[in-house]
């Protein structure tokens, strides 16, 4: 009998502290979240601020981002991505570096935004959904919008959805009919592969 009460008891005393844990670990996920979604809104509202008010001098606009370390970095916004679908609307930084990733959608390689050629843009396939966690459900046809520095928004089709190795670099071509492409990367099976989706310029 006594035996059973200490169980019970360890039982109790286990399943509060694993609560308390999940408790607190919720919201610290929560503030996380809230916090780059702030980040991410102020820097729309940076990007949109100054294409309206054409104070653009060179190709990008020049930013401090907060880090998952807490300390402010350097970046450049490049540009803004729109896919209704999936209601994303992120900054495009410049350079996919972690610091970057883990705040937005990143340039990788190729053309600029709205130009001839490939912009390849990549980004974490978040498991809250955020970044690219929702890409695996565009699929072709489907809309995306591109904003560059300008102000000039373009929209391109979905014409390809493809799941690839890592070490499949020819998503990269620059091979477009002279025509203005981009391809968005994000990984997908745990990191082993990468979800490609790939659009032209209506």
């Amino acid at each position: 009998m006594r035996a059973r009460k200490v169980l019970i008891v360890g039982l109790l005393v286990i399943s509060t502290v694993i609560m308390f844990k999940i408790i607190i670990n919720d919201y610290h996920t929560n503030s996380i979240k809230a916090e780059k979604k702030k980040m991410i809104t102020l820097i729309n509202k940076k990007f949109d601020d100054t294409v309206k008010q054409q104070e653009i001098k060179g190709n990008s606009i020049p930013i401090k981002i907060g880090t998952k370390n807490n300390k402010k970095v350097d970046a450049s916004i490049v540009g803004k991505i729109i896919i209704d679908k999936i209601n994303l609307d992120y900054p495009i930084l410049e350079g996919s570096t972690e610091d970057n990733l883990s705040v937005s959608i990143t340039k990788f390689h190729g053309s600029k935004i709205n130009s001839t050629g490939n912009c390849i843009l990549a980004g974490h396939n978040m498991k809250d959904g955020t970044l690219f966690g929702k890409l695996r459900t565009v699929g072709k046809d489907d809309s995306i919008w591109l904003y560059d520095n300008l102000g000039s928004k373009k929209e391109y089709k979905v014409f390809s959805v493809k799941v690839v190795a890592p070490t499949d670099v020819s998503v990269l071509s620059q091979d477009t009919d002279n025509r203005c492409w981009i391809t968005l990367i994000t990984c997908s099976n745990q990191g082993e592969k990468r979800l490609i989706v790939q659009a032209k310029q209506m």
